[in-house]
């Protein structure tokens, strides 16, 4: 989806091998580093 945006990110959490709770607790911790590293750019 670069071709859209060139800034874009696509991020895809879990598989067909993944229970939804196992999907959404990765995108939390994925979320939250996300969150610091984002923040440590601003500075």
């Amino acid at each position: 989806n670069q071709e859209y945006h060139n800034r874009a990110l696509l991020i895809e959490i879990g598989s067909d091998l993944n229970t939804l709770a196992q999907a959404k607790y990765a995108a939390q911790l994925f979320s939250d580093i996300l969150i610091r590293v984002l923040a440590e750019d601003m500075q």
